[in-house]
């Protein structure tokens, strides 16, 4: 019982203290709670990389995809896709992409 108490306290101070700094609980694209903005790419399937799909931007930046379906996405296939771009990711090659939605053009 005593545990469960100063867990909550400790919650609570933790809480507390994060509240003060600036930015600690706004989302990538907005305050907490709302919807992250969708960004929309165009591109070219480049093949596997060490653990996601690459994808060359119609820019000419390689970029690695999470939550693309191996076999839709096609080595050469062009797509059009929304996500948003991720902070962290388990891809470990380059900036990456969270597909949300796809289109194959």
């Amino acid at each position: 019982m005593v545990r469960s108490g100063v867990m909550r306290y400790v919650s609570a101070v933790v809480m507390a203290v994060f509240s003060f700094l600036p930015g600690v609980f706004e989302a990538h694209a907005g305050t907490f709670g709302e919807a992250p903005a969708m960004i929309e790419i165009t591109g070219e399937v480049v093949g596997r990389g060490a653990v996601c799909m690459q994808f060359r931007i119609d820019g000419g930046e390689t970029i690695s995809l999470e939550n693309a379906p191996k076999q839709i996405f096609e080595t050469g296939a062009r797509f059009e896709l929304k996500g948003d771009w991720l902070r962290v990711s388990r891809c470990m090659q380059g900036r990456a992409f969270a597909v949300t939605e796809y289109v194959k053009l």
